[in-house]
């Protein structure tokens, strides 16, 4: 049985190597005027966004306040108030718009994963900001152009649930050595899969996801 240690290192590197691919698959988007804001759009209280450190590794957490610059976010655990610097190059991922979204797009609550820079590469950065990130293997039952559905497996291998994921134009499809985006006709029922995807809320089971990453196991 897995441990949490090397649950937590497998989500990390999950994070990681889903930035790589998302990342290579995005265009440089300009930097937009800086302005801390709420879900509501209006100017967030001095008091409520200030951090108390800088996050250099992958984290998770629940976003407080949002700018073109950096977000703070609370992390799941600890509590600490963290920043996450932004670059123009981080890919920001929510819901429907997939890894096209801005940080102005985030909803305060929203729970944000963040993908950083293997340390071995230098100082760390931000390559990516998913937003209400379910990760998970499942067995595909159901499939069409817009939309995938899947008996997600635990960890005996049993299926846990059933969830549908839809698929967007910037969704990354990846089955041996080829990489399609937004094409799901090479997949069949009863693949396995692999799957990244973003949800328009961080309530797991009530929320509608959308794909980022569909990875064919065989």
């Amino acid at each position: 049985m897995r441990s949490e240690a090397t649950d937590r290192w497998g989500r990390r590197l999950v994070l990681t190597v889903t930035s790589l691919i998302v990342m290579a698959s995005l265009s440089v988007g300009a930097a937009v005027p800086t302005q801390w804001a709420t879900a509501s759009g209006a100017a967030a209280a001095a008091a409520g966004c200030v951090s108390t450190g800088t996050s250099r590794s992958a984290a998770a957490g629940a976003l407080v306040c949002a700018s073109a610059q950096r977000l703070i976010v609370k992390l799941s655990g600890s509590g600490a108030l963290v920043t996450v610097p932004l670059l123009a190059s981080t890919a920001v991922c929510r819901a429907a718009l997939g890894c096209n979204a801005t940080w102005r797009d985030l909803r305060i609550g929203d729970v944000l994963d963040i993908g950083v820079s293997p340390p071995t590469l230098g100082h760390p950065l931000t390559l990516s900001v998913d937003a209400n990130l379910t990760t998970g293997y499942g067995k595909v039952t159901a499939l069409t152009t817009r939309s995938l559905t899947l008996d997600v497996m635990g960890r005996s291998g049993a299926p846990r649930f059933t969830r549908t994921l839809s698929i967007l134009p910037s969704t990354v499809v990846n089955i041996g050595k080829n990489t399609f985006k937004g094409k799901t006709q090479d997949l069949h029922l009863g693949d396995a899969v692999f799957f990244t995807a973003s949800g328009d809320s961080p309530h797991l089971l009530t929320a509608r996801y959308w794909a980022i990453v569909v990875f064919k196991l065989r």
